[in-house]
């Protein structure tokens, strides 16, 4: 008989990860590529709204803020790029 997977990693020593899915990371890592292309915060707030899980929203705001800091000195945002191929 096949056993089930667990969705939650409970063999973690913080209380975060016995709350978090194995989705939430993946939530939390499309945020931050989604706020490094974009270079805005607002990023955040709108996959809190789309989720609904509060306790998401503090690895979210931390991932969104790290992504958005290295993709300001990387590149200009995908509307900056935007603006120049345009020349305006």
């Amino acid at each position: 008989m096949p056993t089930k997977r667990p969705t939650t990693y409970a063999n973690c020593a913080c209380t975060f990860c016995t709350l978090c899915t194995v989705g939430g990371y993946a939530v939390v890592g499309a945020a931050a590529m989604a706020g490094a292309v974009t270079h805005t915060i607002s990023t955040s707030v709108i996959v809190f709204e789309l989720t609904g899980q509060i306790h998401h929203i503090l690895p979210v705001m931390i991932a969104v803020l790290i992504a958005n800091m290295v993709a300001q000195k990387i590149s200009p945002s995908i509307y900056d790029s935007i603006i120049q191929l345009k020349k305006l």
